[in-house]
């Protein structure tokens, strides 16, 4: 699959610049969760959304950021309220796996958190995007950890059923090896799937990164 952030041609320009998309895969959820608990949500599946703040900027946004398994009004939702007394494991009615105890995405699909230009990440002039790294390695997440937010996004009475905050999941640096070509102005590249730093957390998902460097 091939997911890239393309910027316009211009003819003239000799800036290098980075796209990154964000990915994420292997989804799963046990709890403890308890966001989708009492009305006015829809008890107790809820669609979920993803936020990657390490660009400075919130794009949680109503889509396939963050899909689960259970088929509900267009989405693929996660059982938001495994803490209430209706809905705790073993059920099969609310978990999808290990015996009803647990929830996994189906169908694993790789889904895209965000994509958008990398601005620390931008060239001087002249200086080609092999010649910006000097080994083509692109590296995130030495200096800032890189993190996952999660959210439910129960919008049906806005404002008064908005994005409730569920979890947020820590990765460590990311090292994204590209090739070019184009005399060195195009290039691509992208990271192996990452496990989050602690792995005993109520929810999981693997996270990819994958770059376009070129001219601007």
């Amino acid at each position: 699959m091939s997911l890239l952030l393309m910027a316009p041609a211009l003819a003239h320009g000799q800036r290098c610049v980075v796209d990154v998309v964000v990915l994420n895969m292997d989804r799963t959820a046990r709890g403890p969760i308890s966001v989708e608990c009492s009305r006015p949500h829809t008890v107790p599946f809820g669609n979920w959304g993803a936020e990657f703040p390490y660009f400075g900027t919130h794009r949680l946004r109503d889509g396939y950021q963050f899909s689960g398994w259970k088929v509900e009004d267009g989405w693929l939702q996660w059982n938001s309220c495994t803490t209430g007394s209706d809905f705790l494991p073993p059920n099969r009615s609310y978990y999808n796996s290990d015996g009803g105890t647990a929830q996994v995405a189906v169908p694993n699909v790789v889904n895209v958190v965000d994509a958008r230009r990398d601005h620390s990440s931008t060239g001087p002039n002249g200086m080609t995007c092999a010649e910006m790294a000097g080994s083509q390695v692109l590296e995130f997440g030495a200096t800032e950890a890189l993190r996952l937010e999660l959210f439910e996004l129960d919008r049906r009475i806005p404002p008064f059923d908005g994005p409730d905050y569920i979890t947020t999941l820590e990765y460590g640096r990311i090292l994204v090896q590209y090739t070019c070509d184009d005399g060195g102005w195009d290039c691509h590249g992208e990271s192996r799937w990452v496990e989050p730093v602690s792995e005993d957390g109520p929810v999981y998902a693997r996270l990819k990164l994958k770059v376009h460097l070129h001219r601007e």
